[in-house]
């Protein structure tokens, strides 16, 4: 991935949250070589960052991206910062009127549920 697509003004949500799953799962493939997990985290911070400054946080988009973060923060072991995120997420969905969610959201939702309950026991070393 480009290191400037993100820096750009026409950063497409979509688009880049397709980019930084690929980095997750390359990063599951390759458990050797930690990278993709910080790159991918950089990223969805940066662009998260943007999109709090826009006042963007009830976009679809936004909630995918902090989805994923979330994800990326498990896998690292921030089980703290994942909790904060999944909060704030469940906290989006409790105000989102969710018969006006379409079925890619209603996934969403429940893979944000999914890693609540994860995060509520975190794996054991």
């Amino acid at each position: 991935m480009r290191e400037d697509y993100l820096s750009t003004e026409q950063f497409d949500v979509a688009e880049g949250q397709l980019w930084l799953d690929l980095y997750c799962e390359l990063d599951h493939v390759q458990m050797e070589n930690r990278t993709y997990l910080s790159q991918a985290r950089e990223m969805m911070e940066q662009e998260i960052e943007r999109l709090r400054m826009l006042s963007h946080e009830q976009l679809k988009g936004f909630r995918r991206l902090l989805l994923s973060l979330t994800e990326v923060q498990f896998r690292q072991g921030y089980y703290l910062d994942a909790e904060i995120l999944v909060r704030e997420l469940v906290v989006i969905y409790i105000a989102t009127d969710l018969q006006e969610l379409d079925i890619v959201d209603w996934l969403e939702h429940v893979r944000t549920l999914i890693v609540f309950a994860r995060l509520s026991s975190p794996p054991q070393d």
